[in-house]
């Protein structure tokens, strides 16, 4: 058999079955068929199991055992093939002339044989040995090797600056993200925290307003009241069937109400602010009415301690009304509580005579 067929078959014999190349890192399941570790796991992999790909047994990537004698034979086989291929490779011969080539042309930049050398072609060119023109090509890409690994040394200090600069632009944003969500984490507490105290505020101011306007309406109740009362009154003098009685009791009953209703119009707010002279003037005008009318009229200080009463109550009834503060009892509970304060204005309010007057009642 020749060297070639020799080669052949042992390359046969050393290929694994799955890639069909020469053996790399050889393993055999207990069914001693040898295979590549890497082809075998691969196909376990795509497989879905871990079968022999020649007799199809079922193993276990624990049941693989590295083969150390093929894969010495394998490491001997490959030196060799090398060698031999060294050996077997034919020295190069010119193209033109089939003689051995043995010069190189530094003009052109080929090889030759010794006949290329006088030749037309070639006259008066440069021309050096093999041996000699590759050891001098060998020292320029030796030197030109040294330039390029320079320049790969500063790209590679280059790429570095560039990669810590990169890592400080990721941190530097990093950071800066966390401090703007932090920012925004703390306005948004903030606004959250204003809006809170700005609805509670609108809040106490809309209560405050429905409590007035309440107060407001129940006011305006109580003058409906009373007039509700006086149209009664009136209505049952129209009943009345003796027509003299009617007519000669029509003219001070046109009065009476008349002087009522301008005598009781409002009074708790600005009978509290007239000083004693006041009072009594309006006093004797009641008296001089009654006198012209000759009608029955109640005192002004009556109307007002009577209206007083009457509003005082509607306002003890609601504990939602906004001035149950000013009217509360002392720790025994018998009498209301003075109200100290240094402004006039609230001093001839209605508050302190009705007071007084809630005070009086419980004395008497």
């Amino acid at each position: 058999m020749e060297a070639g067929g020799k080669i052949s078959w042992l390359e046969d014999e050393l290929s694994c079955p799955i890639c069909q190349d020469i053996f790399k890192d050889p393993v055999a399941p207990p069914c001693q068929h040898n295979f590549c570790w890497a082809c075998l796991t691969s196909y376990w992999k795509k497989k879905g199991n871990s079968e022999c790909p020649v007799c199809r047994e079922m193993y276990s990537i624990k049941d693989l055992k590295w083969n150390r004698t093929l894969a010495n034979i394998v490491e001997s086989f490959l030196k060799e093939f090398t060698k031999e291929q060294e050996v077997s490779q034919p020295d190069p011969v010119c193209s033109l002339h089939k003689e051995l080539v043995k010069l190189y042309c530094q003009e052109d930049q080929e090889v030759m044989c010794v006949v290329c050398l006088h030749s037309k072609k070639h006259e008066n060119h440069r021309c050096r040995p093999l041996e000699e023109a590759t050891k001098e090509s060998k020292e320029e890409l030796k030197i030109l090797m040294k330039s390029l690994q320079s320049k790969m040394v500063k790209f590679s200090a280059i790429r570095n600056e560039y990669e810590l600069t990169l890592k400080h632009i990721k941190s530097q944003a990093s950071g800066t993200e966390k401090q703007i969500k932090q920012e925004f984490q703390k306005l948004h507490c903030f606004l959250h925290r204003e809006e809170r105290i700005l609805m509670s505020n609108l809040q106490k101011e809309e209560e405050h307003h429905v409590q007035l306007m309440k107060q407001k309406i129940k006011e305006v109740s109580e003058d409906i009241s009373s007039l509700e009362a006086t149209i009664q009154s009136i209505e049952s003098e129209l009943s009345q069937r003796d027509s003299a009685l009617f007519l000669l009791s029509l003219p001070a009953t046109r009065k009476r109400y008349a002087i009522e209703s301008i005598l009781s119009g409002s009074v708790t707010t600005w009978y509290g602010n007239c000083t004693i002279q006041d009072r009594r003037r309006l006093q004797r005008v009641v008296n001089s009415a009654q006198t012209i009318t000759k009608a029955n009229l109640p005192s002004i200080e009556s109307i007002y301690q009577a209206l007083c009463q009457e509003k005082t109550v509607s306002i003890l009834k609601d504990p939602s009304h906004p001035d149950n503060v000013f009217l509360q009892t002392l720790p025994l509970g018998r009498r209301y509580r003075s109200l100290n304060t240094r402004t006039s204005r609230f001093q001839n309010s209605f508050y302190p005579p009705v007071i007084r007057i809630l005070n009086g009642l419980t004395n008497s």
